[in-house]
């Protein structure tokens, strides 16, 4: 199956063939080819850095391989002619893995470009665990002017999850104090700590 890495490697070994005797076009055709490594969709590893670890916080995916410096050596695998298109094909993915920073981190990083991915994360104080996506609350439950999310609304009321979902849900009128509503759409009243109802989530972004 052609994927976009197997392309990319078509056209790096395309404009290899043409230019290598033109060092100076054969510097602008990798910066394409970087631009391409660019391009290709994040792969995440599955780490996380501790500061992006919370909710609300702005997730940038960071590159930790230098496009260039993985271009060039593309460029030079492809010239030595040793590693076949499979081998190649698998550095170019492995090019496009990304951990998950804040923005600060990620601008931090790019300090230590000079040097590997661990050692700069090292000396940028960066410390990275495992991701765990974070299941987002879809309904703010508002009951008696007051709003809960449904573990919360079945404590206060002494009752079970499915209990708190039948009665929002319910046309009696013994339940019409008691809606549901998505977290997204405007809510009515107070959390239960006496403070509005907020709700937040993690923006990804990704590095330019």
């Amino acid at each position: 199956m052609t994927t976009r890495s197997h392309q990319l490697l078509d056209i790096a070994k395309s404009l290899y063939n043409s230019f290598k005797d033109q060092q100076e076009t054969l510097d602008f055709a990798t910066g394409l080819v970087a631009e391409g490594l660019h391009r290709l969709k994040p792969k995440h590893t599955g780490l996380i850095s501790v500061k992006a670890n919370h909710r609300g916080v702005k997730i940038c995916k960071e590159h930790f391989f230098g496009r260039l410096a993985s271009a060039k050596k593309l460029m030079q695998k492809i010239a030595e002619g040793k590693w076949t298109d499979h081998r190649l094909v698998q550095f170019i993915n492995s090019r496009s893995r990304v951990h998950y920073t804040t923005s600060d981190e990620n601008q931090r990083l790019r300090n230590y470009d000079h040097l590997h991915w661990r050692e700069a994360y090292r000396q940028a104080g960066i410390q990275l665990v495992q991701f765990a996506p974070r299941r987002e609350q879809k309904y703010v439950y508002n009951i008696d002017s007051m709003s809960y999310n449904v573990a919360d609304a079945a404590k206060k009321y002494n009752c079970t999850k499915a209990v708190v979902v039948y009665r929002c849900n319910s046309k009696s009128k013994k339940w019409t104090k008691w809606q549901r509503n998505k977290v997204n759409e405007q809510s009515v009243g107070q959390n239960s700590s006496g403070r509005p109802q907020e709700s937040t989530s993690a923006v990804v972004s990704s590095r330019v």
